[in-house]
């Protein structure tokens, strides 16, 4: 699936995770690394990771909280937003072709799965 995204938004230069994120930053705004790691479900390590190459391209900005030195805090730039409206077209077609390719009653049934497993709290072992 990845793959799929990721070819997609070549021509944009991003990937299906840097989209994302920067998705998720267009809809939240400014907003702590950690709440948005938690939005994407995903770990901070991780996201700071994927973080580096938009703060490069200039992207975002990743600066401290000036509440909390601690927080380091996100933000797109007008250049990122550019870079989501370029690749919103794309995005959609990506889906359109998943739906397509997989069909609308499969593609449902999986996106109602991983928002299952994406809500899931594997924290803790269970003890049968």
């Amino acid at each position: 699936m990845t793959r799929l995204y990721d070819e997609a938004l070549t021509p944009v230069g991003l990937g299906a995770n840097q989209y994302t994120i920067l998705s998720t930053l267009a809809g939240v705004g400014p907003s702590p690394i950690h709440e948005v790691a938690a939005r994407l479900v995903m770990d901070r390590s991780t996201l700071g990771h994927l973080l580096g190459p938009l703060e490069e391209r200039r992207l975002v900005r990743v600066e401290r909280s000036t509440l909390d030195g601690r927080t380091r805090i996100v933000t797109m730039t007008p250049e990122g937003r550019a870079a989501v409206e370029k690749g919103r077209a794309l995005w959609e077609e990506a889906q359109s072709r998943f739906e397509r390719v997989l069909g609308t009653s499969a593609s449902r049934r999986l996106r109602i799965l991983l928002d299952r497993v994406s809500g899931a709290d594997f924290g803790e072992p269970h003890r049968i």
